[in-house]
């Protein structure tokens, strides 16, 4: 059962706003990957449309300032069972991602979609982001 919440602008009053639905993911996806602090503003996406083992995309994998990978999986349309297995897969994934793994993902990612950032390795935009080394 999906979960509905009212959304309200407070400006010179209270008032509610209209929910629209959302037509594709992609639209979604697009606006966290310019704004991860859409989610949450403590952490660094480093990956997105990211292949996995198993034959799979993750829609975008970003990580905390303390180094733990965070799955960020757009749903639409799909049964809670669908969702929660395909989060259990993805979250045993990313639990045996080496950081030499990890680091290809950030490559890959930048060279995509952040040619802004093409020139910093993943421990250089890390410690950029959180002012701390990239755990190992």
């Amino acid at each position: 059962m999906p979960f509905q919440h009212a959304l309200y602008r407070i400006d010179q009053g209270l008032t509610r706003l209209s929910l629209d639905k959302l037509e594709k993911e992609a639209v979604l996806e697009d606006h966290i990957a310019k704004d991860m602090g859409i989610l949450n503003d403590r952490w660094m996406l480093i990956g997105r449309q990211v292949y996995t083992d198993f034959g799979k995309y993750v829609d975008l994998l970003g990580v905390d300032s303390s180094g733990t990978l965070i799955v960020i999986e757009l749903k639409k349309d799909l049964t809670p069972r669908e969702v929660v297995a395909q989060a259990l897969d993805y979250a045993a994934w990313v639990e045996t991602l080496e950081p030499e793994r990890i680091a290809e993902i950030w490559n890959a990612y930048v060279n995509s979609w952040r040619k802004d950032l093409i020139k910093l390795s993943l421990d250089e935009a890390y410690l950029k982001n959180f002012g701390t080394p990239f755990p190992k």
